[in-house]
């Protein structure tokens, strides 16, 4: 089969129902993409914010009494850009968790709360629920609520 790509994406072809598939599949694909982009950033600036922390590579200078957080920070908003841009995505839990933990990385512990707590009640049957509920307690104890992580 030779199809024409320029008489199918000219302005008299694309209504032609090749046209209009290939335009459609086109759309699909990108858009799969681009939430599942957004997801693998946030996941690589996690990964490598945690790599400098674990090495002690990490800048030590204080901003307003936290450490720099360039990477966690990065994680932060392409997961949040993710959740914005592309709600009920296949990655939705994988990136509350994920900004949970980088939240608690940034010592913005109420935060990394109300992601688990999103996370539990959006998908209590997800697998990362149970790390999920390790990282609220964390976080209780740094804010000093050690009951309120009971089950």
């Amino acid at each position: 089969m030779d199809v024409n790509l320029k008489r199918v994406f000219s302005a008299g072809g694309s209504d032609t129902p090749v046209g209009i598939g290939i335009v459609l599949v086109l759309v699909g694909l990108l858009s799969g993409c681009a939430y599942y982009n957004y997801f693998y950033n946030a996941k690589k600036y996690y990964n490598e914010a945690e790599k400098s922390r674990i090495t002690g590579n990490e800048d030590r200078a204080k901003a307003g009494g936290r450490r720099s957080s360039s990477g966690y920070d990065k994680c932060i908003e392409s997961a949040g850009r993710m959740l914005e841009y592309h709600p009920n995505s296949r990655w939705e839990d994988d990136a509350l968790l994920l900004l949970a933990k980088a939240y608690y990385r940034v010592e913005n512990y109420r935060k990394s709360i109300k992601k688990v707590n999103e996370l539990i009640q959006k998908y209590p049957d997800s697998e990362l629920v149970l790390e999920g509920l390790l990282w609220k307690g964390m976080s209780l104890l740094k804010v000093s609520q050690p009951d309120s992580g009971r089950l």
